[in-house]
């Protein structure tokens, strides 16, 4: 068993539209249930259900008791727990909020040096990838477009999806935001919505 990978375009605050190096990512195969790790613990320890749902559940509990009176607490040999705390609102000295203005908003996970040693798994590419639009920027899925409508009259949706890698609803938007702009104009409704330039670029000299 392999754990899917693939790449996705790496975050643009600039938002110019211009397209950015790749980084890989996990595809998650979907998420084991709590239960099905006590089902498996079980079949291969000889230890009843019951008896390791109770560990787990008391386990948890003085994790978390240890963790609520200011402790950072090791889970197991993966790695340490510790509070992670947010504040209500900005401030700029340490006078400016006191207590009920700061909360715990949820734990902080550091991997120990042995989970490291032991992270060397099998990757393997994902062919289908991830439920999303693909990663192509701004200006170069304008430049598709503009090729597609230099040999064809118009554009309908699912065209522009297959030519970009955007799903449905990105691609509608996206469209939209082209007619927004005054690059496309929209005509039928529906499945045969079509989209055309809204001014034709002017013929070649002969």
């Amino acid at each position: 068993m392999s754990i899917y990978y693939d790449m996705r375009e790496n975050p643009n605050p600039e938002k110019d539209g211009n397209q950015k190096p790749l980084h890989p990512r996990a595809v998650s195969k979907g998420t084991i249930k709590a239960d099905k790790i006590v089902d498996a613990i079980a079949q291969r320890t000889g230890f009843s259900r019951g008896e390791i749902q109770g560990v787990l559940e008391e386990y948890t509990q003085e994790m978390l008791l240890r963790v609520s009176e200011g402790y950072n607490v090791e889970w197991g040999t993966l790695g340490t727990l510790s509070p992670k705390l947010k504040a209500k609102r900005q401030v700029m000295t340490k006078s400016e909020i006191r207590s009920p203005s700061i909360s715990v908003s949820g734990l902080n996970f550091k991997g120990s040096a042995w989970l490291s040693r032991q992270l060397n798994f099998d990757l393997e590419r994902s062919e289908s990838g991830f439920n999303n639009s693909k990663p192509y920027g701004a200006i170069y899925r304008r430049k598709l477009l503009e090729q597609y409508l230099d040999e064809n009259p118009y554009i309908k949706r699912t065209d522009y999806s297959k030519l970009t890698g955007q799903l449905k609803n990105k691609a509608i938007q996206q469209l939209n935001e082209y007619v927004e702009q005054g690059v496309l104009i929209r005509l039928g409704r529906g499945n045969q919505t079509e989209y055309r330039r809204a001014t034709q670029p002017a013929a070649a000299e002969k």
